[in-house]
Parts: structure tokens; sequence; C-alpha cells
């Protein structure tokens, strides 16, 4: 079970540079970046079980870097300081025009009515005093 929940946690949106081949990068281990989507402590807290299993599974320690911001965390993926992140659609949109070289990994699946479907989590939101009450 705690595979799973690991498996299905790790396929949520996540995009990859290329790995460093060269053995000294793979020594020094991974950084995964995720932006300041929540409190830094609980991003903290809920990470340390998948940081734990990639780096055993690939026998090089990973840290986490949360970033101060989305603009950051953009910056170092394209600057290398950053190994792979979890990218919401929007950020994973923007990097990717400015670092074409930006390499997919994933999108996290859910198994509704027996099938495997993929889903994002967004909203879109209108000001109170806006006239726009509908997308239709």
């Amino acid at each position: 079970m705690y595979k799973r929940w690991v498996l299905l946690f790790l396929m949520v949106a996540c995009v990859a540079c290329s790995f460093p081949s060269d053995v000294g990068a793979r020594e020094k281990g991974y950084t995964f970046g995720i932006a300041p989507i929540y409190d830094p402590q609980v991003i903290e807290e809920g990470y340390k079980p998948v940081m734990r299993y990639l780096s055993e599974f690939l026998k090089t320690p990973v840290k986490l870097l949360i970033t101060e911001s989305y603009e950051e965390l953009r910056e170092k993926l394209k600057n290398g300081e950053v190994d792979f992140a979890l990218l919401g659609p929007v950020l994973y949109v923007q990097t990717k025009a400015e670092y074409p070289e930006l390499v997919y990994l994933a999108t996290s699946q859910t198994t509704k009515f027996g099938q495997k479907r993929a889903y994002y989590f967004g909203h879109i939101l209108a000001h109170k005093d806006s006239d726009i009450t509908n997308i239709s």
C-alpha cells in the first residue's frame, strides 16, 4: 500500500531536466524542487516519505528544495540547480517556453469507474464584482 501511495504521489505533474550522466553528479545526489504551494513545514513533512523512497530506489540521496517563489523554481530548473520538480500546468508551460530542453515525466492518475484517468487541480476565478458568472 505504501509503495502504491508513493508511486501515485510521484506521478503528480513531475518534469525533469536531463539527469546528470557522470558518476560524480550521481554520488552527490539529486535535488527535487517544489514551489511554495503550501506552508514549507507541511511540504517538508509530506514529502519526507517520497524523498526517502526516491533515495532508496535511486541508491543516491534525493534532497527536497522548497523555493521562495515559482520564478525561483523556474530559474533553478533552467540553471541545473534542480534535477526534477513538481510543476502545475501553467508553470510547466511557462518553464517549457523558456527552457525547451525540459523533459516531461508524468501526470498523476486516479482510478474512476475502473479506468485510470489523468487529473489536474485548478480553479477558474472571477472577482465578485465581475460580470463574469460562467464560462460557457
